[in-house]
């Protein structure tokens, strides 16, 4: 790799690392397909160790280790839990009422 490519490379990284740190501030809640449906989870449901429960917004109770290592057939399998998509619904309207 020659100079140019690994300062464009640094730059890139950097800008990756900054992206990310915004949207966490922003983000409060993840989706995951898990049994049952493809349900919402509070952003700190990731952090939760394996073998601990967690609890979608609709009040389903899942492993938090399913939360991790899903797959895309995971995630087309499920369908989207219309409890958790309108309890979020909800919640955005309050937060971002229409002018």
């Amino acid at each position: 790799m020659n100079k140019i490519d690994r300062k464009l490379a640094r730059r890139s990284y950097r800008t990756k690392q900054s992206i990310g740190a915004r949207m966490s501030e922003y983000l409060t809640y993840i989706w995951r397909p898990v049994t049952g449906g493809r349900h919402a989870f509070p952003i700190a449901a990731k952090k939760t160790p394996p073998g601990e429960t967690v609890t979608a917004f609709c009040g389903a109770e899942t492993d938090a280790a399913q939360l991790h290592d899903r797959s895309e057939v995971d995630w087309i399998r499920e369908e989207t839990c219309m409890r958790c998509w309108r309890i979020l619904a909800a919640r955005m309207s309050r937060h971002h009422p229409r002018m």
